[in-house]
């Protein structure tokens, strides 16, 4: 089965996401990035994939890689120019979801 098709499967099972946090700033609300891995991750799995979140030289990637046949789907996002540290967590986290 291709990369392609299990990620159609993954789709399926994974569903609609909602927005299960809020932030008090802004009063709205948001998806937690941990929550949303904790539930995406054993479907990924059930159908032999594993998603990878590296960083690489600027930029933040989302790697999904088929574990069998080794066929990935991936995409990035440019990490603007930040020297704060916890801007840069902000930024990431952001990115990563």
């Amino acid at each position: 089965m291709s990369i392609y098709k299990k990620l159609l499967e993954v789709q399926k099972e994974i569903g609609a996401i909602s927005k299960d946090s809020s932030n008090p700033f802004f009063s709205s609300k948001y998806f937690d990035i941990n929550k949303l891995i904790e539930h995406v991750n054993p479907i990924l799995s059930e159908n032999g994939l594993l998603l990878l979140q590296p960083i690489r030289e600027g930029k933040q990637y989302s790697l999904i890689i088929d574990a069998e046949s080794g066929e990935q789907v991936e995409s990035y996002l440019e990490l603007p120019k930040e020297n704060n540290p916890q801007k840069m967590g902000s930024v990431l986290t952001y990115f990563r979801r």
